[in-house]
């Protein structure tokens, strides 16, 4: 349910990252991703959606750190967000790619 806000969001950061009201917005689909996933047992999508979040506010605490590479990074694991709930609605380990995009955010946040 959260999936279309976060790809309007980004949509609209991306346009104009200078926009922190809607890098927030980004951001909270990214907290309510990390803290819904693991209810549902889905630990593996709740850590992804800590790296996400966590880059999100590295992004709106040192502007800076927001390059073209950043933002493909981040783009590339947005749109990860719906196999790697497809993956969880079949009970099947996490992407691949969802693993290595996970340490490329992390890497970024710091």
């Amino acid at each position: 349910d959260i999936l279309p806000a976060i790809q309007r969001n980004f949509a609209t950061w991306r346009a104009n990252t200078a926009d922190t009201d809607t890098l927030k917005q980004l951001r909270r689909g990214f907290h309510t991703i990390k803290g819904s996933a693991p209810i549902v047992g889905a630990t593996a999508l709740g850590t992804f959606g800590r790296d996400l979040e966590r880059l999100t506010i590295t992004f709106h605490e040192r502007p800076d750190t927001i390059t073209p590479d950043a933002i493909k990074i981040l783009e590339q694991a947005i749109g990860m967000l719906p196999a790697f709930a497809e993956t969880v609605r079949t009970n099947k380990p996490p992407p691949t790619l969802a693993r290595i995009l996970g340490q490329r955010l992390r890497r970024l946040a710091e």
